[in-house]
């Protein structure tokens, strides 16, 4: 096994592009435009951008763009690939039934990346808004990174099926299905495909809860009366088979209310939740699913993250790797004017200016870094109007404040008018008193001449001068030693000549 590993075929293909390629991923279940995950109204077109990507995109250098050579098996055609601005792919299918590799250009979502990533802003939790004022209720700027959000493991769950309320352990990422955003047909093959053996792990589960819970009982009452339990009493205690159908009747009887409705907080629940590690369907006491579908109802159109149960769990990682800064504690510097106070100013295109027709005339959009943005509602800001004479349209300076990622995996960020001082900055119009002279330097003593060795003249004398050291010396004494005793000193004259 290992030769076959180290041959010279299994490295071609694992440096080869055509087997590391991952498979992509499933498609946005919700399609839904604007209007969130309570929208019933789905808007669908094959040539727009997903709201995430699902496709790995692949890039090669200029000099390979150039020869069609992509790391594939076989080149790309030149015609669409080599006047391209943006080297970069996404491979659908490689040599399909029909012998045609399908690509297409992945800069929709690479160049939105880059923009942000230019921008510098960290992802933060999307969590409940104002809808007056747009900004967090809690006021809270928690990253997505923080150990108590970014979870895919299950936490430790009580006896009774909750959670420390000291605890917080938020998941983004479960083995089961949303059984909420489920159709009927889902729902069904879903409970079908489970199968006995699944019924039968489940039934297993339960007992086992009973168990802990009449054994943890048992426990108090002991602690309450004085008694002490022996050591093996963890290991031998049991419940009996009547007891446990009859409990299971109980639970049964607890998970449907008064007018026939399924309550969602009840002990069966929360242990089928724990069993086939579903999404949390409410925290709401006493809420039921009746209750839930009327809400529903009458808030479509609302705001979809004001409930995070019902919007179901996240699709992509709460960051959907568009940032991995975990805080916006730094300033930036400028090289004259030294510490600003504003972050990320830029240029935003209007798109739709307010007092159009819909519910949210209010508030325009905007264009940012290729992300549809609503302005604030505050009348103040962003006076901008449509003028179809300007070319590319009216523009006006932003700054973003927040970003963060929906439950759609859909980019939400918010933005507020830039502050005059930074537009002037940003456009290149210092102040006067910034743009003057530099200020005065410490004037400097004059330069002195380098201390060089003079040029050579005939002699020993003449040849060392102030470039001497104990080298030149030594050969001095020599040659005059030489001289003195008449011994031949013409092999020391030669280099004096």
């Amino acid at each position: 096994m290992l030769g076959k590993a180290n041959s010279p075929t299994a490295r071609l293909l694992r440096s080869s592009r055509l087997f590391s390629l991952p498979p992509p991923l499933p498609k946005p279940i919700n399609q839904s435009g604007s209007y969130g995950a309570d929208s019933y109204v789905v808007m669908h077109s094959d040539s727009a951008t997903l709201p995430y990507p699902v496709s790995q995109a692949i890039a090669t250098p200029q000099s390979s763009q150039a020869r069609g050579d992509w790391g594939l098996k076989r080149p790309l055609p030149l015609r669409t690939t080599a006047q391209s601005s943006t080297s970069a792919l996404r491979i659908a299918d490689i040599d399909s039934i029909e012998h045609i590799t399908n690509f297409e250009s992945a800069a929709d979502h690479t160049k939105t990346l880059e923009k942000w990533q230019e921008i510098g802003l960290p992802v933060v939790q999307h969590s409940k808004r104002n809808t007056i004022s747009g900004r967090d209720r809690r006021g809270s700027e928690t990253s997505v990174f923080e150990s108590d959000i970014d979870n895919t493991a299950r936490s430790r769950i009580g006896n009774d099926g909750r959670r420390s309320l000291n605890e917080r352990h938020e998941r983004w990422k479960f083995e089961g299905p949303w059984i909420t955003g489920m159709s009927e047909s889902a729902f069904t093959k879903f409970v079908t495909g489970m199968g006995k053996h699944r019924k039968a792990s489940f039934l297993r589960h339960l007992r086992e809860r009973i168990r802990q819970n009449e054994m943890n009982a048992e426990r108090i009452r002991a602690r309450d009366e004085g008694r002490s339990l022996p050591p093996e009493f963890q290991d031998t205690y049991n419940i009996s088979e009547q007891f446990f159908q009859d409990k299971l009747k109980r639970m049964r009887d607890e998970m449907v209310g008064k007018d026939g409705s399924v309550i969602l907080n009840s002990e069966l629940s929360i242990r089928m939740q724990e069993f086939f590690d579903l999404p949390l369907l409410s925290e709401d006491q006493g809420l039921n699913a009746a209750e839930s579908f009327e809400r529903e109802g009458r808030n479509a159109r609302a705001d979809p993250d004001q409930e995070p149960f019902r919007a179901g769990p996240p699709q992509t990682h709460p960051s959907a790797g568009f940032s991995y800064l975990r805080t916006q504690t730094h300033i930036p510097n400028h090289p004259l004017l030294g510490p600003q106070r504003t972050h990320h100013v830029i240029r935003t295109r209007l798109l739709r200016s307010r007092g159009g027709v819909g519910d949210d005339a209010a508030s325009g959009r905007f264009g940012v870094a290729g992300v549809v943005v609503e302005s604030p509602t505050d009348p103040a800001s962003f006076r901008v109007r449509a003028d179809p004479t300007v070319p590319g349209g009216p523009k006006a300076w932003a700054e973003v404040q927040r970003l963060s990622i929906n439950m759609d995996g859909r980019i939400d960020a918010s933005i507020r008018p830039a502050d005059t001082d930074a537009v002037a900055i940003a456009e290149g119009r210092l102040p006067p008193q910034v743009a003057v002279t530099p200020p005065p330097f410490k004037r400097l003593a004059p330069a002195q001449p380098l201390d060089v060795p003079r040029k050579r003249t005939r002699g020993p004398s003449r040849y060392y001068d102030r470039i001497g050291g104990d080298a030149v010396r030594a050969v001095e004494r020599v040659y005059d030693e030489q001289r003195h005793r008449g011994s031949g000193g013409s092999g020391l004259d030669e280099p004096f000549k």
